[in-house]
């Protein structure tokens, strides 16, 4: 049985590493049939159509368009044409400057970058963004992508679950607070494959999770997808904070000050005293005058 990859890299700074990668699997699956092209190869439309008609006959398209839509004005004609490929994996839509603002964002000497606080043998730290990093500060919580079930993650996302596993030798990771982005990445719904991003991400790492208890559904999905074992907690008791002490004292003198200036703002001037040295007795900072 043939099965046939198109691999498309803007630039083709890779495909060192990728003719060895291949050979490697090849000696497994000797079926297996490597295509790349880079944007040298497409030049112009009828480059553009014969693309599209290789990844119309793939089992899986890899697409790198490290220049964004300009280096593969073709993309979405490709794309659209590898509808019924098992995998279809496009890299990175951004334009080139943001790449390298991407680039030096998350790397120095090129190694890449993962931030947090080593504590012993605890490692603490934060999930990495899942997607359009050149982007990251001018996002909303509702733009983080933690849903989007075909958005790939990034190398970055990728590398740190890597170096957890294999680097720092970890021996098991908590994800702490629902929820983060790892069982949400592409791939199957229940059963999932090596082919799955949340299957490659957590590799073998035991992973403990504490979940609030009222969201079962999610909960739900962060055990199927990310081979989780679940704590549940309930939910954690809140009331207001109110003022309390001096504050509370001096929150009342404020009131009455601001009662009796709206009746008669003449007769504030002994509480106008009688508050400021409150303030100054507990030290309260950025005291004012009516």
């Amino acid at each position: 049985m043939i099965i046939k990859i198109l691999y498309y890299t803007a630039t083709g700074t890779e495909i060192y590493s990728v003719a060895r990668a291949y050979e490697a699997l090849r000696a497994e699956c000797p079926g297996l049939e490597l295509v790349v092209r880079t944007a040298d190869d497409v030049f112009d439309i009828r480059q553009e159509e014969r693309l599209a008609e290789l990844a119309k006959n793939a089992r899986a398209v890899v697409i790198l368009p490290h220049g964004g839509r300009k280096s593969l004005p073709g993309l979405s004609r490709v794309v659209s044409a590898a509808k019924d490929a098992s995998i279809i994996h496009v890299q990175s839509l951004s334009g080139s400057n943001e790449d390298q603002a991407l680039v030096a964002k998350y790397t120095r000497q090129g190694k890449i970058l993962l931030g947090g606080l080593l504590n012993g043998n605890f490692f603490i730290t934060i999930q990495p963004p899942r997607g359009h990093l050149e982007k990251l500060e001018e996002l909303s919580p509702e733009d983080l992508n933690l849903h989007d079930p075909e958005l790939s993650p990034t190398h970055h996302y990728l590398c740190f679950y890597r170096w957890l596993e294999e680097v720092f030798g970890a021996q098991a990771v908590i994800h702490v607070g629902k929820h983060g982005s790892l069982e949400w990445l592409p791939g199957k719904a229940v059963a999932l494959s090596e082919e799955c991003y949340p299957d490659l991400a957590i590799g073998t790492l035991p992973n403990i999770y504490p979940y609030i208890v009222n969201d079962p559904g999610e909960g739900t999905q962060a055990k199927r997808r990310s081979y989780c074992a679940i704590i549940d907690h309930m939910i954690p008791p809140q009331m207001a904070a109110g003022r309390y002490g001096e504050l509370a004292e001096i929150a009342e003198k404020i009131a009455e000050w601001q009662v009796i200036r709206q009746e008669n703002s003449e007769k504030t001037g002994p509480l106008d005293c009688l508050v400021r040295q409150e303030f100054t007795r507990v030290e309260v900072p950025h005291v004012s005058g009516g």
